[in-house]
């Protein structure tokens, strides 16, 4: 399920570049390419909080504290 965000991604990123570099008119390739720009990168943001909380200071046995 982790390819999926960054298809999205490169697939708007390699539609955008490649809308500029034909120099014609602007207008299907570029929508669709900054839209799944757009929702390629909101799915990578919405992964960065999944992290599990890890305090390093925290006692992991009562051995540890003598």
């Amino acid at each position: 399920m982790n390819w999926i965000k960054y298809t999205f991604f490169l697939v708007g990123l390699i539609l955008l570049i490649f809308d500029e570099l034909k120099n014609e008119d602007h207008s299907f390739m570029s929508i669709a390419g900054l839209l799944l720009l757009i929702i390629g990168l909101y799915i990578i943001s919405k992964g960065i909080g999944d992290k599990p909380v890890y305090n390093p200071y925290a006692i992991k046995s009562y051995e540890e504290e003598e």
